[in-house]
């Protein structure tokens, strides 16, 4: 199980009273990211169509690699950490019931 916003804001790692700004926010890069992904992936097809058609979908399997690199950093930072804080380096089965209390 991998820990989300409201997991954060339960550790208090995030101030209660900014918990609404953040789901806010979340909410508009959401929005936003769909609505410039609509209109970069039209203007690729458009301008690649004519030479090769699967241009698109090689430029969106690129621009999901960037969120992949993103979270592989991520998880290797949070094992390091959970390995440096006393925590198992096994399967992971601690951090899950640690998360599942927290909740």
């Amino acid at each position: 199980m991998r820990p989300t916003l409201s997991y954060f804001i339960r550790l208090s790692i995030i101030q209660s009273s900014l918990a609404g700004k953040l789901f806010g926010l979340v909410a508009v890069f959401e929005d936003i990211s769909i609505l410039t992904a609509a209109v970069v992936f039209n203007l690729c097809y458009t301008q690649s169509r004519e030479f090769y058609n699967g241009t698109v979908f090689i430029v969106s399997a690129a621009v999901l690699l960037i969120p992949a690199v993103v979270i592989g950093f991520m998880e290797r930072g949070t094992k390091k950490a959970s390995i440096a804080a006393g925590g198992s380096k096994t399967n992971g089965k601690q951090d899950e019931t640690e998360i599942s209390e927290a909740i």
